[in-house]
């Protein structure tokens, strides 16, 4: 072909672009400058006081010398140059440079031609001072502290304990686990799901894990620190930091369910007709111990569970007005329940009689997720950012309308209502407390 050898003249605008910086035909700056790098603060000559500075200022002469740089030279490069000749070995340090008495932004011909042309010349030498800047190195968090291997599958869910002292995991091979994190090393496998377990929630007060998923069942499991197990397979199992899981009963005691729930005995609870999606406890400082328990599935309903009734009536509400999946459920802190659906609205539930009080639309497409602003306390209830529970009874051992449980309820309260109390939202030149705030997330990527 003839236009294969034939290349393309660059145009105007391009060949200024790739054009190298070159000083002012009119300028008396050099083409080519001698310069010396000199730290900011040495002094220049001495005695008494200040030998030690002169002597610090003869070491960087010593150690830099006296460099031919083109005028064009700029403030990145100086840093590079700079850098290398300090045999920096960390990662680079950024300098500022000044050249005569002015800070260098740009080439240093430009700086000169400020400064007066006449003061830089190819036979002068031209002190330029620079100033390490201050450096805040954030390094990224790339460091695995433990791999807890055990699942056969997928993980689908993990969850702190509210006391930070476990971790409890369920996935696709239908297994939940739990794992002591003193140790990082596994406590207790709990089998009985038939299906993958999509939902793992600790009530507030450690004492407790409910998991749900695929088999339409949310089964509760009791964590004690004693050591205890109840089957043989459990007292088979390794036992770690004595954290063991063991079955809810009616009235909190073990419960033993009938030999085709799994290897592990625990509570079962039934009712949704599609897979569990989320689960929510009831907050501490409206209940201790933990009793109640809102799922979601996505047959379209939510229902509220309370594990102190007997087997018949366990499911004390039924929340039905959602026309699609409910994807999320949480359960707020002014003893609210809040529903979020695949039909773009979220519901507001009175948690003591089932009413709808508020029906939130806005939303384009499905509502995946929601959260309050409170959600850290509500987690995490009458445990500090230690981990220790206020009270003098271990949580797993707390008796309903006991002393312990009432102090570990106003506990749990003073931490809430302090959360409220930071909530504030700025109007004008006032701020005020807004309460708790809701969050949600959507497929109309908002």
């Amino acid at each position: 072909s003839r236009m294969a050898g034939v290349s393309i003249p660059l145009s105007k605008k391009l060949k200024r672009q790739n054009a190298p910086v070159r000083p002012s035909e009119h300028s008396d700056v050099a083409a080519s400058l001698v310069v010396q790098l000199v730290r900011e603060g040495a002094a220049s000559s001495g005695g008494g006081e200040n030998d030690d500075d002169a002597a610090h200022q003869e070491q960087q002469r010593t150690v830099i010398p006296q460099l031919d740089v083109p005028s064009t030279t700029t403030p990145e490069q100086l840093n590079a140059i700079l850098n290398q000749m300090l045999k920096t070995t960390e990662e680079p340090v950024p300098y500022a440079f000044q050249v005569l008495g002015r800070e260098l932004n740009g080439p240093l011909h430009k700086a000169l031609a400020e400064a007066g042309g006449s003061a830089a010349s190819a036979e002068r030498t031209i002190e330029i001072k620079y100033v390490p800047q201050a450096t805040f190195r954030v390094r990224a968090v790339t460091r695995c502290t433990a791999t807890l291997p055990g699942h056969k599958d997928s993980v689908l869910k993990v969850s702190f304990s509210p006391d930070g002292r476990a971790l409890c995991s369920g996935g696709g091979d239908c297994v939940v686990r739990l794992w002591d994190l003193s140790t990082q090393t596994p406590a207790e496998a709990l089998e009985g799901h038939r299906g993958w377990v999509q939902a793992v929630a600790w009530s507030p007060d450690a004492a407790l894990v409910a998991t749900a998923g695929m088999d339409c069942e949310t089964r509760v499991w009791r964590v004690r620190g004693d050591g205890a197990t109840v089957s043989s397979t459990a007292r088979r199992r390794k036992k770690a930091a004595g954290i063991t899981a063991v079955p809810t009963g009616a009235e909190g005691s073990p419960a033993t369910a009938p030999a085709n729930e799994g290897a592990t005995p625990c509570t079962v609870l039934r009712g949704h007709k599609k897979s569990v999606t989320s689960v929510a406890w009831r907050p501490a400082h409206l209940q201790l111990p933990a009793r109640q328990l809102a799922t979601s599935s996505r047959d379209g309903s939510v229902r509220v569970w309370d594990l102190g009734a007997i087997t018949s009536q366990r499911c004390r509400l039924t929340l039905t007005m959602h026309t699609h999946a409910v994807t999320c459920v949480l359960w707020g802190g002014q003893d609210h329940i809040y529903t979020a659906s695949r039909d773009a609205s979220i519901a507001v539930w009175d948690a003591k009689d089932g009413r709808c009080l508020a029906r939130l639309t806005g939303h384009a497409h499905w509502v995946n997720f929601i959260s309050v602003s409170t959600e850290y306390v509500l987690r995490t209830a009458a445990f500090d950012h230690t981990g220790k529970f206020e009270g003098n009874t271990h949580p797993s051992h707390l008796v309903e309308d006991s002393p312990d449980a009432a102090a570990a309820m106003e506990a749990a309260r003073k931490r809430y209502d302090a959360a409220l109390r930071a909530t504030t939202c700025k109007v004008g030149s006032l701020a005020e407390a807004v309460g708790e705030r809701l969050v949600s997330a959507s497929d109309d990527f908002t």
